[in-house]
Formats: C-alpha cells, structure tokens, sequence
C-alpha cells in the first residue's frame, strides 16, 4: 500500500465553517430556478460516476491512463448539460503560442458537493476492501474539482478545438486518492504546507509541456491566482468580487515566454455559463517581486471591470 500523504491544518483550512456557508449559500443562490437546480444535479451526478471509476482505478492500478482522456470528455460533458456561451472577441494569438490562462476563483463547484459518506457509499458498490475504503478522504469542503474549471476547458476546445491542446490545471493537493487522481487527471498539484511552492509548479509545469510540444500540442497552464473562492473572505461574499492575485501565474509567464489570457465566467438562474475571453497580454519584462505583484494587481483591475461590465449589461 502506498504512503498516504499527511496534511497540515493549514493546508486544509479553506476558511471558517461560517464564511464557507455563507459563500456556499451565496453561489447556490445564483441558480434560481427548477430547470438550474435541476442541471447542477446532473453535472453533480457526472461527476461523481467519474470520480468512482478514478478511484476505482486508483485502486486496482490499472487502466489509469484512461482517466486524464475521461477527465477531458467529462470538461465537455458538464458544459453540454447547459447553455453555454463564449466570447472571444477579443482573442488573437498565434496558435503556436504557449499559454498561461488565469481565471477568478469561482466557486460554482460549491454548488455540486460531493460528501465523503456519498462517495464511500457509491465506492462500496465497486470495491470490496474496507481497508482501503477507511484511507479514503475528500476535498476540503466537499467541492469536486473539475466543475470548477470546465467552462474555462469548453473555452479552450472552442478557440483551439480539443484535439490540439494540452491544458493542465494548477490547484492545491487534495488527499488520498483524490491527490492521485488529480494526478492523472494532469492536475499540477501543490501542498500549502510546503516550502518552494513556485520551483515545484515550475518544474512540473515545465515538464508536461515539454511533453505537450512532443506530441505537437499547444501547453496550456490553467491558474487561478486568487487564495481562495471569489468573494469567500469580502464582506459582501460577491463570488464576483476577486480577490488578490498571487504572482506565481506572471513568474511562469515570463519564465515560458507564454502569453496570459484572463477568462472571465457567470452563471445565471438557469445554470447557464457565460463566458469571456479578455485580449491576451504579453509577459513583463519584469524581474523584482514587487514589480511582479504590481503588474498582477493590474491583471486584476482590468478583469474585475469587465466582470462589472458584463454582470451590468449581459443576462448572464
């Protein structure tokens, strides 16, 4: 049996149990109707069948190669359950171009939570060790992962087509054997409670897109430079408020050469994404610290004035 990662408290603190009701409630309360209500129960139940036979084959170790090729048909599949809507504008690139795509924090997936007892039950149906059973955890709060980014993957296939890119999304490290499907889901994780956070998503990031340009296949790196959910510790809990922006996402853009393209995302009463891809930014030649924070705070401006734009003159 394979060593079973220890988490610190700080890595697993998401806030306080009020301020993660309060944004829980806050996000639920964007879907208004049956028809809304109704959707999210399917993109909750899509994705718990994919975490079941992620874990199940976690479990036996094999045939887990599959599960990155699932992970990206299930991207599509969540979005396919709604009406979807992308703009993009205002993108122009060449698509030879390495990525770095940013996007708020938004914690629509807190609308689809997955609880462990849940997940165990589903889990029994398929695996018949209890030992195992008893290793397995959940993520903090309860939030499946890949809810959270598949507007932004649906985005990319639109503007790349699915077939011609690699996206990879940068996130916190979640514990056994969510920890190890991220991994096949190519999920660049990082512990919280670790030290060199940067070098170790550089080298990861690094490696999966030397891997991405062998196969001939645009690199993508997909970062959410906020701490946590959008709006989570504002006292409005606005999930359109951002917070913020850490500057590891400008570091490995300047690192790679790799354009940074902000994606926007909003969800009406239906369950129904909108979102909008901002005019892609060229990397800073930039190398201090605080230069590099200044330059993200900018980033942070100029998409928080489009999502006002949007939410003020789009039903979104």
């Amino acid at each position: 049996m394979k060593h079973i990662s220890k988490y610190s408290e700080r890595h697993l603190d998401r806030g306080s149990p009020e301020l993660e009701e309060g944004i829980t409630s806050q996000i639920k309360g964007l879907i208004e109707t049956p028809k809304g209500r109704d959707r999210l129960a399917r993109m909750k139940e899509l994705q718990l069948e994919f975490f079941i036979n992620a874990a199940e084959r976690v479990f036996g170790g094999t045939n887990r190669d599959n599960t990155y090729l699932d992970y990206i048909e299930l991207m599509d599949n969540l979005m396919s359950e709604t009406h979807f809507t992308c703009n993009t504008s205002e993108f122009q690139a060449n698509s030879n171009q390495e990525f770095v795509v940013i996007t708020g924090h938004f914690g629509i997936a807190k609308a689809t939570k997955i609880s462990l007892g849940e997940f165990k039950e589903n889990l029994t149906h398929k695996i018949r060790d209890n030992f195992w059973i008893n290793l397995v955890g959940i993520p903090p709060n309860d939030e499946p992962f890949p809810l959270r980014k598949a507007a932004i993957f649906k985005v990319l296939y639109s503007i790349f087509g699915k077939k011609n890119i690699s996206p990879h999304e940068v996130h916190m490290c979640y514990p056994y054997p969510f920890d190890e499907i991220q991994k096949d889901c190519g999920v660049v994780t990082l512990k919280l409670d670790e030290n060199n956070q940067y070098t170790q998503l550089e080298q990861k990031m690094d490696d999966l897109f030397s891997t991405a340009s062998k196969h001939r296949k645009i690199p993508i790196a997909i970062i959410s430079p906020e701490k946590g959910t959008s709006g989570k510790r504002n006292p409005s809990q606005n999930p359109y408020v951002l917070g913020e922006f850490r500057t590891g996402f400008v570091a490995y853009a300047v690192h790679r050469n790799a354009l940074i393209l902000p994606i926007i995302q909003a969800v009406n009463g239906k369950a129904e994404f909108s979102t909008h891809v901002l005019k892609p930014i060229e990397p800073p030649n930039l190398t201090t610290q605080e230069s590099l924070k200044e330059f993200a705070q900018e980033i942070r401006i100029s998409m928080q004035n489009k999502i006002n734009f949007l939410l003020n003159n789009l039903q979104v």
